[in-house]
């Protein structure tokens, strides 16, 4: 399929306060300190990138990220209160958009999706979305953009405790709390998050002669969730950080407008994920050693139809980083990744499936002319079940024009793997899978300006980017 090129004009206004302190005339020497970019900073050169401030996240921590992203223009596909939600950027499908959570890409390999609807914004500490094709980072599916959203990074972040009650139409009511405690080398933070809704709303049925008024039915929903982290700093230059992620979700799905009889039928979700992040650094090398398991779980029933169906999958993710700064001023990036990947659903032909992908990336970023220009490149190669993959490659770079000026382009060969529905699903009425399926392979070119003010009172920041999307 083939993208159309759009022009895209973000206009953001923002007013803040500062405050100066006392100007000291004394100067200190101090030992050099050396700062290393995380994972996914290296990869932003050329790209836009939307922020999500703090004041926002606070206003929706007792909501879903799918209202979050909604009241943000992005396009949101939902089935209603505790249904399917998904994100949809650029004219692409949704599983054309990556949804990375500290550093780990949480798409399903059944089916590529997220749940949007399943992730309270009260889990997180910061929520970014990345324009454009990213995948020689991301790996496959980040094609219109990658969603990163962050519940680490406690160790700087201050002691509290809070507490949010929500209620709203179709009673709905929902609570999250949270706390963390620690200093700045030892830090542990919890997060708790419950919901329930009737979403009992009165309707005009159209498909019913006489269009009489009536209320939905088989529609409750209800939520809970659980997220922790833990945080060690041994020494300034080695940390490890924990996280363990728990979220249930148990939906009625509502009596379709044109039946008579009452709907029966029921879904339950339940998602698993923990990982670890280990971080060191000797000299200029800096490494980083990441774990995580993911498992999820649908189970689906409806006795009107005597339709009972489970399907669950299991990731476990090893990946192991190493950054070199080198070239006066530049950084050479190199990541191994093993992802093993099983799946069992009624439906698939042997009942089982089960992938083993090995991908490696190299990278390259490098300033010049006074930081002035800044440039990056990767290059990216994969294998599956032994079978290597097209190569991928991106390129990106960023010109400081004038302090309130800044150029920007991006370059990138974009992928997606056929997921295992695609491979393994057996021929239904509705679907057929075919395990010779190909992968998706396209191209993604972005190219715009930045235009930044400020003053004490005020910051006023214009944006203008085009793109252009092609894959097939």
């Amino acid at each position: 399929m083939k993208f159309k090129v759009f022009l895209v004009i973000v206009f953001i206004v923002c007013f803040r306060i500062t405050l100066k302190a006392q100007m000291s005339i004394d100067t200190i020497k101090i030992d050099e300190v050396r700062v290393y970019g995380s994972y996914p900073d290296v990869h932003v050169v050329g790209a836009s990138v939307l922020k999500v401030d703090t004041l926002k996240l606070l206003t929706f921590s007792n909501r879903s990220l799918a209202d979050l992203l909604q009241s943000n223009n992005f396009n949101i596909k939902t089935y209603g209160v505790g249904g399917l939600a998904s994100i949809s950027t650029r004219g692409g499908s949704s599983y054309h958009t990556a949804v990375v959570w500290n550093g780990i890409n949480i798409q399903s390999p059944m089916n590529g999706n997220v749940n949007l609807s399943m992730m309270p914004v009260t889990m997180f500490n910061s929520i970014k979305f990345q324009e454009g094709g990213s995948g020689t980072a991301y790996g496959s599916g980040a094609v219109s953009g990658v969603l990163l959203v962050n519940s680490n990074g406690i160790l700087n972040t201050p002691n509290k405790v809070n507490v949010g009650i929500m209620y709203g139409g179709g009673n709905t009511r929902s609570v999250t709390s949270g706390v963390k405690l620690g200093n700045r080398n030892v830090a542990v933070a919890l997060k708790l998050y419950g919901s329930k809704a009737d979403n009992d709303y009165s309707f005009k049925n159209i498909f019913k002669y006489g269009e009489p008024k009536e209320n939905i039915s088989n529609a409750q929903a209800k939520q809970y969730g659980l997220l922790s982290d833990a945080s060690v700093r041994f020494a300034e230059n080695t940390q490890w950080n924990l996280s363990g992620w728990i979220q249930h979700n148990n939906k009625n799905l509502q009596t379709i407008m044109s039946s008579t009889n009452p709907s029966q039928a029921n879904q339950t979700d339940d998602n698993y994920a923990a990982s670890s992040n280990f971080k060191f650094s000797f000299g200029n090398v800096a490494f980083k050693l990441k774990n995580a398991l993911l498992d999820g779980k649908i189970d689906y029933s409806d006795p009107t139809t005597n339709n009972f169906s489970i399907s669950e999958f299991t990731q476990f993710i090893n990946e192991i980083e190493a950054k070199v700064a080198a070239l006066k001023g530049g950084e050479v990036d190199i990541n191994l990744n093993y992802t093993r990947e099983t799946a069992s659903a009624d439906d698939y032909t042997s009942g089982n499936a089960l992938r083993n992908k090995l991908s490696a990336y190299a990278s390259l970023s490098k300033s010049f002319f006074n930081r002035k220009v800044l440039l990056s490149t990767v290059l990216r190669s994969d294998m599956i079940d032994g079978d290597f993959k097209p190569t991928t490659y991106s390129l990106g770079t960023e010109y400081n024009v004038l302090s309130f000026l800044k150029l920007k382009a991006s370059a990138a060969r974009v992928f997606r793997f056929p997921t295992l529905n695609d491979l393994f699903w057996a021929n239904t009425t509705y679907a057929a899978g075919n395990p010779d399926l190909k992968p998706e392979l396209g191209w993604n070119t972005d190219c715009g300006a930045v235009f930044h003010y400020s003053t004490n009172l005020v910051s006023v920041e214009v944006a203008n980017t085009i793109y252009y999307t092609n894959i097939k």
